[in-house]
């Protein structure tokens, strides 16, 4: 007997199959197991299935778009709620506001030039919030869109090369393997993706323990590279001095000024001047010195939530 051709392409069910096999799909994914109170936005939400599944698991709010009426039509059949809104549009325009998660799940091979959809999502997702990409990829040298020809269209898929670059605005964590699905020529993986933010590394410790030249091996990977004994020299030795912490290091220049800072209730304004350069396209800045504990804790409380900050010290 030849089973019928299913008419939805995904399951919902044990009674209503599709072609995609939609729980495979969503373990694949590892999405967070609690959203509760978290806004997402499911772009190609197709028949609705894992808009729903952030319902299910407490998102507060859940957009999903698809430029296919016929798909949303089942999905607002199968999933009407409060929190959840099915949009009629394509994703050259995504919707505004800010979103904590945001699903981009086997749609990206519809799009000619995907880069200019990552950059909407990078601008829509929040600053902690987390990007979910299940996308065809092929392990070619070459950075370029290659076109491949499946059952039912033609369509274009990234190279490993030029998937990371176009991903460079975010940190990326590939949670599941490239694998292949029913009726596609090219295996799919997922990744986990977060907003980028600076590096700061702090090398610290005593006098002569090798910080120096440590920083200097990184220097050709970083995008600054500061040195608290040059910093505290130049200030000391400058013509003019134009604040109280200035002046106080003019005053106090030697070996142990980075104690007397903190004897001196100074912690706070050495940390505030020591991040004043560092912005939001740096990669990675290194910062050397002989910083002290309440310096060190001052510094990463100034950046939280700003930048991601590594405490070197030599054991």
């Amino acid at each position: 007997m030849v089973e019928p051709t299913p008419k939805r392409y995904q399951t919902h069910g044990a009674d209503q199959p599709g072609m995609s096999d939609t729980q495979k799909k969503l373990a694949r994914l590892m999405l967070p197991s609690d959203l509760t109170g978290k806004r997402v936005l499911d772009i190609g939400c197709n028949e609705g299935f894992f808009s729903h599944e952030c319902v299910k698991r407490g998102a507060q709010s859940v957009i999903g778009i698809d430029g296919h009426r016929p798909f949303l039509d089942i999905a607002e059949q199968l999933y009407p709620n409060q929190r959840l809104k099915f949009l009629h549009q394509r994703w050259s325009t995504l919707p505004d506001g800010e979103f904590d998660i945001i699903l981009w799940i086997s749609a990206m091979h519809y799009e000619h030039k995907p880069i200019d959809i990552l950059r909407q999502i990078r601008e829509r997702l929040a600053g902690d919030g987390l990007f979910i990409l299940e996308c065809g990829v092929l392990d070619w040298p070459s950075k370029e869109m290659v076109l491949r020809a499946r059952h039912d269209h033609s369509l274009w898929y990234p190279t490993w090369p030029l998937l990371e670059e176009m991903l460079a605005d975010f940190g990326v964590r590939r949670v599941a393997s490239p694998a292949m699905t029913v009726g596609d020529t090219v295996p799919r993986a997922v990744f986990h993706c977060q907003p980028r933010k600076p590096m700061v590394l702090l090398i610290r410790g005593k006098h002569l323990a090798g910080k120096s030249f440590l920083a200097s091996c990184l220097a050709t990977s970083s995008t600054k590279v500061m040195s608290c004994d040059s910093i505290m020299a130049r200030i000391a030795n400058g013509q003019h001095h134009n604040s109280k912490f200035e002046k106080f290091v003019r005053d106090n220049f030697a070996d142990s000024i980075y104690e007397k800072i903190d004897q001196e209730g100074m912690t706070q304004e050495y940390a505030k001047l020591l991040v004043e350069t560092i912005v939001s396209s740096d990669r990675l800045v290194v910062i050397e010195g002989a910083l002290t504990e309440p310096q060190s804790l001052a510094l990463t409380s100034r950046l939280a939530g700003f930048a991601r900050v590594w405490d070197a010290q030599r054991r």
